[in-house]
């Protein structure tokens, strides 16, 4: 009776531990899109900065810091109106 009292609690702990490290691995992941974007056109998506710094994807402006309001493609020369 003990000995099937022991196995069925060694069980329920090794199945616990083993759901809890594969959330804890899901939940640390970021949650970005890492892939080139392209516009209709087939140009580019690029990511600009308010100090000029251009970002291939969403991932690496995030990587460097930045937060998304910090970061978007209104914030590229080509898009910005000119001072008059």
């Amino acid at each position: 009776m003990n000995k099937i009292i022991l196995g069925v609690i060694v069980l329920i702990v090794l199945v616990g531990g083993s759901w809890i490290l594969l959330n804890k691995n899901d939940s640390e992941k970021p949650l970005v899109e890492a892939d080139q974007n392209f516009y209709e056109d087939g140009t580019p998506v690029t990511f600009c900065d308010a100090e000029g710094n251009r970002y291939e994807t969403k991932a690496d402006a995030l990587a460097v810091g930045l937060s998304e309001a910090e970061f978007g493609a209104t914030y590229c020369p080509e898009y910005l109106q000119p001072r008059q």
